[in-house]
């Protein structure tokens, strides 16, 4: 349906609204998006600006499928360029963001997309351990469901051809500079770069 809708609207070269909740048929089939809650527009853009710059954590929540995983951590260390947070299992990660008004042992919350994990297979910065729960094989690619006694579910998406049985410990690790921090607000801090 949404391939006929985009067939649609090319042919007749016109303006269209269209009102969803679903977040696939607003990310493949706008030119620009409205995001709306409370009935007050939050924010306008095209699908990819609203992908990689959120101000708002309720935005993070909707855009992306899986959806973003967020984890509650502390500010271990500030620096000018870069925070050092603290999550599960006390694993510290750097995160590049501006260190305005962030103190140390402040609560925040770190927002993960499934692509910026991988399967690590050392004992390097940002890796911890998760045992699969639950796998889904969708076969170019397979998203796994994982857990730790902090966070029942964790997700990352893996090559289809990787082979991890549910009940398998796995190592994984977080790439930072993509990943996002909010206040306890549910504001975004300021990325330097991603």
């Amino acid at each position: 349906m949404r391939l006929e809708q985009a067939k649609l609207h090319n042919l007749l070269n016109t303006a269209m609204i269209y009102v969803t909740h679903d977040q696939t048929e607003a990310m493949t089939m706008a030119d620009k998006i409205v995001v709306q809650r409370a009935g007050k527009i939050e924010k306008v853009g095209s699908a990819i600006s609203l992908f990689h710059h959120s101000i708002k954590i309720c935005f993070e929540g909707f855009f992306g499928s899986p959806k973003i995983i967020f984890l509650t951590g502390t500010v271990y260390r500030v620096d000018v360029q870069h925070l050092t947070i603290s999550t599960l299992d006390a694993v510290q990660t750097d995160i590049p963001a501006s260190s305005t008004n962030v103190t140390i042992e402040r609560t925040i919350t770190l927002g993960i997309r499934p692509e910026h994990i991988s399967i690590e297979n050392d004992d390097t910065q940002n890796v911890f351990s998760l045992e699969i729960f639950v796998k889904e094989t969708l076969g170019g690619e397979t998203v796994l469901y994982g857990r730790d006694r902090d966070n029942p579910k964790l997700v990352q998406k893996v090559p289809g051809n990787i082979a991890k049985p549910t009940g398998t410990t796995i190592h994984i690790g977080i790439n930072p500079n993509p990943c996002y921090i909010f206040y306890q607000s549910g504001t975004a801090l300021h990325r330097l770069h991603r």
